[in-house]
């Protein structure tokens, strides 16, 4: 019997689609519930963050707007756990903000609603261990 296949699938969305986002688990579940044993894959929801990590915002002139934005969307601001590897110096975004561009990445934060305290940590260390610049970065037709 081959390896089940996980699929991981994260969905991006405002607070206020709670509705939406339990909607969206319910079509992963049916996926999973109709499909998932024939196919030998599992799709599994990534989770709704509760706090983003906004990597060089603080440094530009609309971090006051990304702050009233999160706030209204019921996200907490956390720090770059990162920051001492000088990501955003090695960005594009960095030469992009030098010229006044208010260039900066957002990602999910590390905490995830319905997901236990290390989730992130450990969905961060799989993704950089196995796929983040690898050979897998290639384009498969899987």
């Amino acid at each position: 019997m081959p390896a089940v296949r996980t699929i991981r699938v994260f969905i991006a969305s405002p607070g206020d689609l709670a509705v939406e986002r339990a909607a969206f688990q319910q079509v992963l579940d049916e996926l999973n519930a109709r499909f998932g044993n024939a196919m030998d894959i599992t799709f599994e929801s990534l989770g709704v963050p509760q706090s983003v990590v906004m990597t060089g915002a603080d440094r530009t002139t609309i971090w006051p707007t990304v702050k009233a934005a999160a706030e209204k969307n019921h996200l907490e601001i956390e720090t770059d756990q990162r920051a001492h590897l000088g990501i955003f110096y090695r960005s594009d975004h960095f030469s992009m903000a030098r010229s006044g561009v208010p260039a900066f990445s957002v990602a999910a934060g590390m905490k995830i609603t319905g997901k236990p305290d290390d989730f992130a940590t450990k969905a961060h260390k799989d993704f950089n261990d196995k796929a983040y610049h690898s050979p897998q970065d290639e384009f498969q037709p899987d």
